[in-house]
């Protein structure tokens, strides 16, 4: 393939000029990422919240809407909400995930609810040493004021903007042909690791929720400027894998969502940038480039019922070596 892609190009370089041919190289850089998720369609407002919140706390302090069970047949067998009662049931492995705040947003897609049963699955050690007063405080301790949960359940279903700093490194293969004594062109495909910290949205952390691998594809023209120096551009698409935490709906019944138990989502767009190249030799490439992915095409955003726009601004360096130019 790489043979027949050389012979479209008939250009040579001059003495001292990067060659071309047949690339295999590495970069690194930094990028800023920026996941913009719409408003949901039909947003909770104030009002519901707070009757949401009412009957989720007063549920949450009886002690008659806790159970345990050490059969796990029984708990698969539960129903998430019954459609007649509108009670929720949801099923817990320790009385730690009451203090989860995703355990009571989940809540709040069940319409209508009534009240809220909650289920331990457990050993037969476990089972015996359940303490039901213990579990309602835990729960209604965490859901504290009702005006901040409120708040927040109307502020997640407004328009949010998840956003993270993450350094990367990766590897890239591609062909960039000489077509005269100034221009090359051809098309570069990279894969990174992407690094850095939990993503935010209004500069708030989501626990478990980063960007991992990135994928660019790019076709590359390049312009010597002298024997050494060239400018180009290039021009593709970027795809960005996000990993978050699953969420109990995707975590098997009687399970606890663990670190490690992550469900990926690929956003992909149109990306461009700027490169500036330095022959170090006739093979040899350094490259610095700086560009950004645009946020052209709505997708699914990582809460599924709502769309978002992926971008980001990048720069970096690499290097590149040429075979058979």
């Amino acid at each position: 393939m790489l043979s027949l892609l050389a012979l479209s190009f008939a250009g040579s370089a001059p003495a001292g000029c990067f060659n071309g041919g047949a690339l295999v190289g590495a970069q690194v850089g930094y990028m800023y990422l920026k996941l913009k998720q719409e408003a949901k369609a039909k947003p909770i407002t104030k009002a519901e919240a707070d009757a949401f919140y009412n009957v989720v706390r007063e549920s949450l302090a009886d002690e008659g809407m806790y159970a345990v069970s050490d059969d796990k047949d029984v708990i698969k067998s539960i129903k998430e909400f019954n459609e007649v009662s509108k009670v929720a049931t949801l099923v817990i492995t320790s009385t730690d995930e009451l203090k989860s705040e995703a355990l009571y947003k989940k809540l709040a897609g069940f319409a209508g609810l009534r009240g809220v049963r909650i289920v331990l699955l457990t050993d037969k050690a476990g089972k015996d040493k359940f303490d039901k007063a213990a579990a309602a405080k835990i729960a209604t301790d965490f859901l504290g004021k009702e005006e901040d949960f409120s708040g927040k359940l109307v502020k997640a279903d407004g328009e949010q903007k998840y956003s993270s700093n993450n350094g990367f490194a990766g590897i890239h293969a591609g062909y960039l042909g000489r077509i005269n004594d100034k221009f090359l062109v051809g098309g570069l495909v990279e894969g990174n690791w992407v690094f850095g910290q939990d993503m935010k949205v209004d500069s708030v952390a989501v626990k478990d929720t980063s960007a991992r691998f990135n994928v660019n594809i790019f076709l590359r023209a390049m312009f010597n400027l002298t024997e050494k120096f060239m400018v180009g551009a290039d021009l593709g698409f970027s795809g960005q894998e996000i990993r978050q935490l699953k969420s109990t709906a995707t975590v098997a019944a009687g399970a606890t969502a663990k670190s490690s138990d992550k469900e990926s989502k690929w956003f992909w767009n149109p990306a461009a940038r700027l490169v500036l190249g330095v022959a170090l030799t006739e093979n040899i490439l350094a490259t610095a480039h700086f560009g950004g992915v645009f946020p052209m095409m709505k997708q699914d955003s990582l809460d599924k019922s709502v769309k978002a726009k992926y971008s980001n601004f990048h720069g970096g360096v690499g290097i590149s070596y040429a075979f058979g130019g």
